[in-house]
């Protein structure tokens, strides 16, 4: 509509402008002046106007409502200065400036149209300045994202030097000690030792598994903190560890520039990643596996799809005995740190579809 109108607007200045016989060279630079005005001035200062109110519900989205106010000022000053200074023009002979002119504005009301001008330009100036600091704060918010995101990765090493240094050992040093009692319960030649035996073998087994569960998830650590590997490099990584190939067909498409994605993001999205592929191997039975990654002007977008046995949205127990709901909650869980929105599409029987969409600039869902 806006298109359209402009058209309009400018073919009908012109014909004017090809009607028009230009004889004297002052009126040469008037025509030229009221020309500007109608094809620059009006146009840009009106548009520029309705554009700063567009930007309102991206303040109310990031929480500068207290802006609101200087916001809509700015908007109405430009339109303002576009009435003024682009459409009451000097007293001419082209377009409408036989109609209306700065002439016929002093004799209407008595005040120069210079002085509109001045005063819709001084309030706009101070609106701007005003509206400016909303970008002070902007990357003032910024800056302690990093810095908290930092701390956050620092953390995470942390915690994964001290399970390696320190649970990990004492782990090890526990086993050695079970496996001491085992030999030493082996040399007993009866049934209750044989019994005894059997146990501290199954505990020294469950021991080994927990030490090797807890030396995949500081690999996780080490590898969700790595700067230098991309998001793509991630899921190839994790389809590699699964041997995800070996067992079923899966497709992957990547179309997002890694430059668009956070440190943080990335370790979310890695771990939402693979706990999508571990239920899929779990529970899923499926034949085919897709991974979209994806984005727009605003979104990054991750859906992933399976073929599988699918669920019931209203879970039965069995559902919770399988461990199905806890996997879905860390992903939502996931999702709602990264102020993202989810959505699982699924029937019993015709598989699973997970639409994930995390807001690129930080901004948060409704």
């Amino acid at each position: 509509m806006p298109i359209t109108i402009f058209t309009l607007w400018l073919s009908y200045l012109f014909i004017t402008i090809l009607s028009y016989d230009y004889r004297s060279n002052l009126e040469w630079i008037r025509i030229g002046d009221i020309w500007s005005r109608y094809l620059m001035a009006f146009p840009g200062a009106f548009l520029s106007g309705y554009a700063i109110l567009l930007q309102k519900n991206e303040f109310k989205k990031f929480g500068f409502t207290r802006f609101l106010w200087s916001l809509q000022i700015a908007a109405i000053s430009f339109i303002i200065y576009s009435l003024s200074a682009g459409l009451i023009v000097p007293s001419g002979s082209v377009g409408l400036s036989t109609l209306i002119n700065s002439d016929m504005f002093f004799q209407m009301t008595g005040i120069p149209i210079e002085i509109i001008r001045g005063i819709s330009g001084l309030v706009l100036s101070i609106s701007i300045v005003i509206i400016l600091q909303v970008f002070d704060k902007e990357y003032i918010l910024r800056i302690q994202e990093i810095e908290i995101a930092k701390a956050r990765l620092e953390e995470r090493n942390n915690l994964a030097q001290d399970l390696h240094d320190d649970i990990i050992q004492s782990l090890y040093a526990t086993n050695l000690e079970i496996e001491d009692i085992k030999l030493s319960v082996d040399k007993i030649n009866d049934k209750k030792s044989q019994e005894v035996s059997e146990k501290l073998s199954f505990l020294l087994k469950n021991r080994s598994k927990i030490i090797d569960q807890i030396r995949e998830y500081i690999g996780e650590l080490k590898m969700a903190n790595r700067v230098e590997v991309s998001l793509r490099k991630r899921l190839e990584n994790l389809i590699n560890e699964f041997d995800l190939k070996n067992k079923m067909y899966v497709k992957c498409e990547f179309d997002l520039k890694d430059e668009l994605v956070s440190l943080t993001t990335q370790y979310h999205l890695t771990l939402i990643l693979k706990e999508a592929v571990s239920n899929v191997i779990r529970h899923a039975k499926a034949q085919n596996f897709l991974v979209r990654i994806s984005s727009n002007d605003t979104d990054l977008i991750l859906e992933i799809s399976d073929d599988g046995v699918g669920f019931n949205e209203r879970p039965d127990k069995n559902y919770y005995k399988k461990g199905l709901a806890q996997g879905l909650n860390n992903i939502k869980k996931r999702v709602e740190i990264l102020n993202g929105f989810i959505e699982i599409k699924t029937k019993v029987n015709e598989g699973t579809k997970i639409i994930i969409k995390i807001p690129i600039n930080g901004g948060q869902y409704d």
